[in-house]
């Protein structure tokens, strides 16, 4: 059966884990909040580019114009390609780094912690040797006087 100090270290690193879990899962809702977004921006960008070429395919007065409105419209323009290949490596970046820096924070509290209820326990049990050994110590030397 665990000491009472076993179970009082026990319960901190169970809400120290579920604080980690907790942290890291609201860390990656977030980081895919911020996905979507970057999706939704990247097809508005998209689609206001094609309507830019549609706009100036049906306006155009010669063929030549025509013809130039009419290619763009199958090649997509690579401005909103590289704005958005930019800003998702910045996210997949800073994603990392801040799940990072939580698992680190989170792994080394909880290191100091076990390693505290260690030497805790292991105060214990020596205070526990040392205060049996005292009284056989003292039934020997009772036991030497009787005889």
């Amino acid at each position: 059966m665990p000491s009472a100090q076993q179970r009082s270290t026990a319960a901190p690193n169970v809400n120290a884990i579920i604080t980690l879990y907790q942290q890291v899962g609201q860390q990656l809702l977030d980081a895919m909040q911020n996905l979507t977004d970057l999706h939704q921006r990247l097809g508005r960008d998209l689609l206001a580019d094609l309507a830019d070429n549609q706009a100036q395919w049906l306006g155009s007065r010669d063929g030549a114009s025509a013809g130039a409105a009419l290619i763009r419209q199958f090649t997509p323009a690579p401005e909103p390609w590289r704005h958005y290949q930019r800003q998702l490596l910045d996210l997949v970046s800073m994603t990392q780094s801040s799940l990072l820096q939580t698992l680190h924070a989170h792994l080394s509290a909880m290191e100091n912690q076990s390693m505290q209820a260690t030497h805790a326990a292991s105060a214990e049990v020596g205070g526990t040797r040392s205060s049996l050994a005292a009284p056989s110590a003292s039934v020997h030397r009772g036991s030497a006087m009787h005889h």
